[in-house]
């Protein structure tokens, strides 16, 4: 990981590449959040997105934590067909929906000591209202 707090990746079907919005989505939350400010214990965060006919409709993720980097990683489908039929603007709604989603989840990998993942989220939804 570079010097940035965020980064997104992704693995998606040539057929809906230009829908994504990943850089604009990376830039966008490296410029609204400094992760520090919730905390020692998240210092970086990865999100995966992952777009193919294979992933179905199934909004699956995959959430892990690296106590020694203070790396938390998302991988996160979003349903194929939802995104090869809207435009990129809508595409960029279901990647923060997701991306809410599954921080708001209650999985035992964001029970992570030093990071006020509640203020997180507060914080995501008041800049997206």
């Amino acid at each position: 990981m570079d010097d940035t707090a965020f980064e997104i990746s992704g693995v998606f079907d040539e057929k809906v590449a230009d829908k994504l919005p990943i850089a604009a989505l990376e830039d966008w939350l490296n410029q609204h959040f400094t992760l520090i400010q919730y905390g020692p214990g998240v210092q970086y965060i990865f999100v995966l997105f992952i777009v193919t006919p294979d992933s179905g409709d199934s909004l699956a993720r995959d959430i892990m934590y690296d106590e020694e980097e203070c790396l938390l990683q998302l991988s996160l489908r979003l349903p194929y067909q939802q995104v090869l039929n809207s435009a990129p603007d809508e595409v960029r709604f279901f990647m923060l929906e997701s991306f809410l989603a599954a921080m708001e989840s209650s999985d035992s990998e964001l029970e992570i000591e030093g990071f006020d993942k509640e203020g997180f989220v507060s914080d995501v939804k008041m800049v997206l209202s």
